[in-house]
């Protein structure tokens, strides 16, 4: 039993269990949580501690409900750079190809628009046996694709499935073809200032032109409406979801300017629903702390470019954390005892420490030399597919001594 007398500070360190990929890890989640007074090695944070969720992200991995837009916003990346080399990589690990060519996929494309005249209402999405509905976040929240795409929007989810540079030359030319003969007539959404949406008016005016198709002309028509499609779909999940505000989302909000600068925008803010998917998976929390992160981490990146493995910290509360860290054991576990000294404005400290790694670089595994081990044999039913486990700690103590001459 330690004493109460003296001021205790209390701190321990929570980890989420989170999936390992072949392609790394989706990224890290801890909870540190402070408080003052303990009763015994090991004990669960009482209701009165402070929590701080620290978390790095990475994109790309597949558990994330993010991972459809990831691989657009990356066939987009691949689409811009292509402006400056000429080249693009049709082709990754992760595509399959379409059973049915690109080109057929577009004939397909304005026939359906002929059909359903939509001259005058935008393209209402089907969910087809939920192909289309992102995966669950939380308990609270479902994300789902827009349900309110134009003919750009439809267009690049076409084009996605192009496998060469003549399969994008082809289909565009079928699609100018059909604008020129007066056969195609979308819906383009009024904001939409991509170069396709101006031909579209001007296709209902009758001042269509057709356009080159040379050099690079195939790919910044298609970078154009890819950025523009992903720019509002970001803008539909942060705001259908309230994670931001028109003000905080004040870059994503412009639809014009360098292509190259709105992709770094675009990752950006991909990236802070990555985080929003991760937190989501590995702790539960309300929407009150999903859209704490989202603002704090897009206020962060009003400032300051993409860093690898930036680490952030959010303060929430600690009824948001509890559910999940009772299932869990700390990987870090210290007390701090401090005595005042007398005639002087000082303090003396004694400090427990358990670690579940090892706390110095030089320590062989198994923690040999004079630490001491001990075998936590606390065992308890984990819940949120937690599994029981023992975890062994190496334990550290720090003494230090005040000595008055």
């Amino acid at each position: 039993m330690l004493a109460s007398t003296t001021t205790q500070l209390c701190q321990a360190v929570y980890q989420m269990t989170i999936p390992a990929e072949k392609e790394g890890r989706w990224g890290n989640v801890a909870v540190e949580m402070k408080w003052k007074g303990a009763c015994h090695l090991l004990e669960t944070p009482p209701a009165d501690a402070s929590a701080t969720v620290i978390a790095s992200v990475r994109s790309g991995s597949a558990l994330s409900s993010m991972h459809k837009l990831f691989l657009e916003l990356s066939f987009l990346g691949k689409i811009i750079s292509a402006l400056s080399n000429g080249e693009v990589e049709w082709i990754s690990e992760e595509s399959e190809k379409p059973a049915v060519p690109v080109a057929w996929t577009i004939k397909n494309l304005i026939d359906t628009i002929q059909e359903e005249g939509s001259l005058t209402n935008a393209y209402v999405l089907e969910s087809r046996d939920g192909e289309d509905i992102l995966p669950l976040l939380s308990k609270n929240i479902i994300i789902s694709e827009r349900s309110d795409y134009d003919f750009t929007d439809r267009l690049w989810k076409a084009l996605l499935n192009c496998m060469s540079t003549a399969d994008l030359v082809c289909s565009l030319r079928i699609v100018f073809q059909a604008l020129g003969d007066g056969n195609l007539q979308p819906f383009v959404d009024r904001r939409n200032k991509t170069t396709i949406a101006h031909m579209v008016r001007e296709a209902f005016t009758g001042r269509f032109s057709s356009p080159s198709l040379m050099g690079i002309q195939p790919f910044l028509f298609l970078a154009e409406i890819g950025a523009e499609k992903l720019r509002r779909d970001y803008i539909h999940i942060f705001m259908s979801q309230h994670l931001a505000t028109f003000s905080s989302l004040g870059d994503l909000m412009a639809n014009e300017g360098e292509l190259h600068s709105r992709l770094k925008t675009l990752e950006k803010f991909h990236l802070v629903l990555e985080m929003v998917s991760l937190a989501a998976w590995s702790l539960h929390p309300s929407v009150d702390v999903l859209n704490l992160m989202a603002r704090q981490m897009l206020a962060h990146y009003q400032h300051h470019p993409l860093e690898p493995n930036h680490v952030f910290r959010f303060a929430v509360k600690t009824s948001e954390v509890l559910p999940v860290l009772s299932s869990s054991l700390p990987v870090m576990w210290c007390v701090e005892t401090k005595i005042p000294v007398p005639l002087c404005d000082l303090y003396e400290s004694q400090m427990y420490c358990l670690c579940a790694t090892k706390p110095f670089l030089y320590m062989q595994d198994g923690c040999g030399g004079n630490i001491s081990m001990f075998e936590n044999n606390r065992k308890e039913q984990m819940k949120n597919d937690h599994e029981k486990r023992d975890i062994q700690y190496c334990l550290v103590y720090r003494q230090e001594n005040v000595v008055l001459l």
